[in-house]
């Protein structure tokens, strides 16, 4: 039995554990190269399970490991083995010699270590999610404090465009609204609301099928507008939009479903 062990930083090389007991065992930094699995009913409470190492090719003690914890329900440590095998993974490719090698462990860490640390903390996606709606509302309020007051034959870089109306009845021609006026002060206060409105916008613009939140939001507006932009703050919204929408679908997958498995 290994039932409260302090295994910390061992070598567990070749071991035979089958049938051991491993409840509450602390595994921080050690090496896990372990040929056979622990009884299934003791393996709750392990420690340090998102930090253990193996050398390339070693690591099917881990994967039997994590089959064992999905066996009896452990989701959070089976997201930790999880996480300690694509880590280390994705390390031994950054350390090839191989540029493709490279490449490709470059890509697993933008991709999924960074943004759900493979499962392990979905809710950071969230997070950068607001991050990044938060960040760029600044940007965008700059924009429209610096290029709305630019002369008409180039126009400003963000604005607002409405349909013209007579007698109730909406023309096909619409009109161009300046997004600041007024005091200086003024001017900042309603460039940061537009900036924020604006970056909300970006950060839901793409969807699925119905679920198209932009759509909803535009239908609560209490008049009928459209936001424009052009230029660099174009291609920012753009790009705002397709990583969101990115970070909303690897969180989605990490939460309720196994996809590094």
């Amino acid at each position: 039995t290994l039932l409260d062990a302090d295994l910390s930083g061992a070598r567990l090389v070749g071991t035979r554990i089958e049938g051991a007991k491993i409840s509450r065992v602390r595994l921080n930094h050690a090496r896990y190269e372990a040929v056979s699995v622990p009884a299934l009913g003791y393996i709750d409470n392990i420690v340090g399970l998102s930090t253990v190492t193996f050398k390339p090719g070693a690591e099917s003690g881990l994967v039997q490991l994590r089959e064992q914890l999905r066996k009896s329900g452990r989701r959070h440590l089976e997201r930790e083995a999880t996480f300690a095998l694509e880590k280390i993974r994705t390390r031994h490719l950054l350390e090839d010699r191989s540029w493709i090698d490279k490449l490709h462990g470059v890509f697993r860490l933008i991709l999924f270590e960074w943004p759900v640390a493979w499962g392990l903390q979905p809710g950071r996606a969230l997070l950068l999610v607001m991050g990044l709606w938060l960040g760029l509302s600044i940007v965008y309020a700059m924009a429209i404090l610096q290029y709305n007051g630019r002369s008409v034959d180039t126009g400003p870089i963000l604005w607002l465009v409405q349909p013209t109306e007579m007698e109730g009845r909406a023309l096909s021609s619409t009109m161009t609204v300046a997004l600041r006026e007024g005091s200086p002060v003024g001017n900042v206060l309603r460039s940061i609301g537009w900036g924020i409105y604006f970056s909300l916008l970006s950060t839901v613009q793409l969807g699925w099928r119905d679920i198209n939140v932009a759509s909803w939001l535009s239908q609560a507006q209490p008049s009928e507008f459209v936001l424009k932009s052009r230029g660099w703050v174009r291609i920012l919204s753009g790009a705002q939009s397709i990583i969101s929408v990115y970070l909303v679908a690897i969180w989605a997958l990490s939460y309720f479903a196994r996809p590094f498995h």
